[in-house]
């Protein structure tokens, strides 16, 4: 018995020792049903717009990200990552952020001022929940669901935090992952920084298109209208009630709204 113990002790060690940040994962999976799009790709572009400026029809991009060279890091091969955020930098010029490196379907990154590598994404079996861990914090990653319309759709995955109130685990919804795009919020941070009392570039951010030689990969508008992109086709209409707010998977929000983003009447809604 002593020996059967010793045993599990030993393969779960080596797991978190492989997989750092991963407290419950499976072997990489191949229950994807369609041709996955890869978070790390040369030549990548991710354009977003300030939280503040949501409510603007056109809003110019306040940063954008960009996934262009190799490097390498302690024998391993790494995309570099540029940012060019003006309000941040206090320049226009882009500025090194991080390097990046996916694996079986997991995304590791360092960050500019950083040594150790920590795990980014895990889009490892998207029909299964896993359970991950940041900065000593615990999330859930939700099964994934198709979104927007492309010949089989986009994975997403919601991402809840999970804390501990008089004994009882608790989960709320923290954030969004998308297949290929990474976090709707900053893309290189593990979830969205609306609930971050101190964002990584000082400010709130999120991404309003994702892009790869001019073709997009993802666009937030996307998320507006389409509930089952699947069988139907994304439309700009309209809805004619002005009293319905949607969440950004294109759902009507019936209960009390949270804090996050909204769409109402064809216009993001910061609450």
């Amino acid at each position: 018995m002593k020996q059967f113990c010793t045993s599990i002790l030993l393969a779960v060690v080596a797991m978190t020792t492989v997989f750092p940040g991963v407290l419950y994962a499976q072997e990489p999976s191949q229950e994807w049903d369609h041709e996955y799009v890869p978070f790390v790709e040369e030549g990548k572009v991710w354009n977003c717009v300030l939280v503040d400026n949501v409510l603007f029809e056109e809003p110019d991009y306040d940063c954008v990200f960009t996934m262009r060279g190799d490097t390498v890091i302690g024998q391993r091969s790494y995309k570099k990552v540029f940012c060019k955020f003006e309000k941040h930098y206090r320049d226009k010029e882009q500025h090194y952020y991080c390097a990046v490196r996916e694996d079986s379907y997991r995304v590791f990154f360092i960050g500019q001022d950083e040594k150790d590598e920590k795990l980014l994404y895990d889009f490892n079996s998207p029909q299964e929940k896993l359970i991950l861990s940041r900065r000593d914090n615990l999330y859930e990653r939700s099964t994934g669901e198709h979104m927007f319309l492309r010949p089989k759709g986009l994975f997403t995955f919601d991402i809840y935090g999970i804390i501990e109130i008089d004994e009882v685990q608790k989960r709320e919804n923290v954030g969004l992952w998308i297949e290929g795009v990474g976090s709707y919020g900053n893309p290189f941070e593990f979830a969205p920084e609306f609930y971050c009392k101190e964002p990584t570039l000082g400010d709130i951010m999120y991404v309003t298109s994702c892009e790869k030689d001019n073709e997009f990969i993802f666009e937030e508008w996307w998320m507006e209208t389409c509930d089952n992109p699947l069988t139907q086709v994304i439309t700009t209409t309209k809805s004619t009630s002005h009293n319905i707010y949607y969440d950004l998977q294109g759902r009507s929000v019936k209960s009390t709204l949270k804090h996050g983003i909204y769409v109402k009447d064809g216009r993001k809604v910061v609450k």
